[in-house]
């Protein structure tokens, strides 16, 4: 069974870019409620539950079972880790660049009277660039 587009909107829902990405590492080490950056999301059944949610922080059962019935894909580190990639791509392996340097790269093949121009006319489009911290 292909649940990828479960998966892909878990990512659009929970995920975004740290803007200190150690200091949030360091953050979701904290258990249970002392944990800010830890989400519950409920995922969907296509039953009841057409569409997965993040369940609301009072409603998150940090010790003992979750709701009958419910699914629950428990995350922290996992919302900034996986948009981290886009940035660090040797994080795991892969030896890529990573967009920033991508796009200096790219830039820095042109002339260089025409660079700043092209600095200053970044547009960010695509499904990951609506990832909050993103622009940052």
């Amino acid at each position: 069974m292909d649940e990828t587009h479960v998966i892909n909107q878990v990512k659009e829902d929970v995920c975004y870019v740290a803007a200190d990405f150690y200091k949030d590492m360091e953050v979701a080490k904290l258990k249970g409620e002392d944990n800010p950056l830890m989400v519950d999301y409920v995922l969907p059944d296509f039953s009841t539950i057409k569409k997965g949610y993040v369940k609301p922080r009072e409603e998150m059962v940090f010790s003992g079972k979750p709701t009958a019935g419910e699914q629950i894909l428990r995350l922290t580190n996992e919302r900034f880790a996986v948009p981290e990639i886009l940035f660090h791509p040797s994080d795991i392996g892969i030896q890529e660049m990573g967009i920033p340097e991508a796009i200096v790269h790219s830039i820095s093949n042109l002339p260089e009277e025409m660079q700043p121009h092209f600095f200053k006319n970044i547009v960010l489009t695509g499904g990951n660039a609506l990832f909050a911290g993103f622009k940052e």
